[in-house]
């Protein structure tokens, strides 16, 4: 066998059990669900190592026989909620930040929407060969000689957002080890996608959702 062809039978071997590592197709997107969501840190470490849709259906059976007898309904209808009043486009609410909130947490006790609409700024270059031409034509002068200064023009474009403020307080709060929580949530009015767009909130997030996750076992 020539080195070259030697070369490529070994990388294929390498790369082939890479590619089938994660041979799910039943479960392929199970962690990204609703019932998902709720997976401890401890449960998605475990989730990383689950290989085949055999092993995905064991650990599933698992996590459930960890959760009260009403958690497979439950989840259900806050799903059922999230889409019914969070989806945009043809994203459902339960696939977005918006409905992992309340999936996770429940219903809010307040929800404002309002929208925000910012403007950005992009300079149009000019080409070398007008940069070029503007050289001592008395541009940098101080306007003197009336020339073009060669540095292009501001173009603003503006990009509207839905803004979702949520507000939890009382025992919803209380079961995460918040006296309140406030979190607002950026949406693309026409995708539907969203985000935290603030970095302290996310992080924020990330420690209440742990706490939903853990509260979610069987006491």
């Amino acid at each position: 066998m020539r080195p070259h062809r030697l070369l490529l039978a070994v990388v294929a071997l390498l790369v082939a059990p890479a590619l089938l590592a994660r041979g799910l197709d039943k479960y392929k997107d199970w962690d990204q669900s609703p019932q998902g969501y709720f997976m401890t840190k401890a449960e998605r470490d475990q989730w990383q190592v689950v290989k085949t849709d055999d092993d995905a259906e064991k650990f599933v059976s698992a996590f459930l026989a960890n959760r009260p007898p009403t958690f497979i309904q439950d989840v259900a209808d806050r799903a059922a909620q999230a889409d019914k009043y969070l989806t945009i486009g043809k994203l459902p609410g339960s696939k977005t930040m918006r409905g992992k909130l309340v999936i996770l947490l429940g219903p809010p006790q307040g929800l404002d929407v309002s929208t925000t609409t910012r403007t950005s700024t992009k300079r149009d270059n000019p080409t070398l060969s007008d940069a070029i031409s503007n050289v001592g034509s008395g541009a940098d002068s101080g306007g003197k000689g009336g020339g073009t200064t060669g540095l292009g023009s501001s173009i603003g474009t503006a990009s509207t957002s839905r803004l979702y403020h949520f507000t939890y307080s009382g025992d919803a709060a209380k079961k995460v080890d918040r006296n309140k929580i406030e979190v607002t949530v950026e949406a693309e009015p026409n995708t539907g996608k969203d985000r935290v767009p603030s970095r302290e909130e996310a992080a924020e997030l990330d420690l209440v959702f742990e706490l939903a996750a853990r509260n979610s076992l069987k006491k």
